[in-house]
């Protein structure tokens, strides 16, 4: 993450030229109780989440954050698994950490809405598909722990000076936080992937060139003989 202080536009106090990435990773967590519970037919307790890539405070920059659940639930809108919690209020969750708890048998799909402590800023909507089987499925183990996470980045261009100092606040040196997947890991094999993938591609394109070099070449000959022969002709 890398910004410099520009020169600030406008009553809105935006600064231009500046642009802030923030890295999250949002998804699921799952855990089968490893048989069907009689009162519900529930198979699972699971927790969607938006979390830090780094080591940081959400809150400092995050005002807020609202999930979308399945209407079969009760209050399918809501901040935390307890409405009434002291982090949330009935549809929003209002400071880490930002996630819900809950039970079921069935996946969907869950929309995560961010709305970040500038309200100038628009809210950013996620969606994820809650997973709770493993895949392939498996028979259900009791314990046995499902994650489906995502990295993804959000953009904050030309923000305001006071987005800008909350995006800032204790940025330095931030370390990335442990997940199931290594993303810094997976971040390496995808550049050696894309870089393969170029080097591949370019040489198609070297040879491409040369099979149409060799075509212009062939019909230049065969212009030069037809040039050659209607002389001769004519002659």
């Amino acid at each position: 993450m890398a910004a410099e202080l520009n020169s600030i536009d406008g009553p809105s106090g935006r600064m231009k030229g500046t642009t802030i990435v923030k890295s999250i990773i949002y998804g699921n967590i799952a855990q089968s109780f490893g048989k069907k519970r009689e009162e519900d037919n529930h198979t699972h307790d699971w927790t969607v989440f938006v979390r830090p890539y780094k080591d940081e405070d959400l809150s400092q920059w995050v005002k807020k954050v609202q999930f979308k659940l399945h209407d079969s639930y009760a209050d399918p809108v809501r901040g935390n698994q307890d409405a009434l919690g002291k982090n949330s209020t009935r549809d929003f969750l209002t400071s880490a950490p930002f996630e819900v708890v809950e039970t079921g048998w069935g996946e969907f799909e869950i929309v995560i809405k961010i709305f970040f402590t500038d309200p100038s800023e628009k809210p950013v909507t996620l969606y994820h598909a809650l997973k709770l089987f493993a895949t392939p499925p498996a028979t259900l183990i009791p314990g046995k722990r499902v994650f489906s996470e995502h990295y993804d980045e959000i953009v904050f261009t030309d923000p305001t000076h006071f987005m800008y100092s909350c995006l800032m606040m204790n940025s330095d040196a931030l370390q990335a936080l442990k997940y199931d997947t290594d993303y810094i890991a997976l971040e390496k094999d995808t550049l050696m992937l894309i870089a393969n993938a170029t080097k591949k591609v370019e040489e198609e394109i070297a040879d491409k060139k040369k099979l149409i070099q060799g075509y212009k070449e062939s019909k230049e000959q065969y212009l030069n003989q037809i040039a050659k022969l209607d002389s001769e002709i004519n002659a």
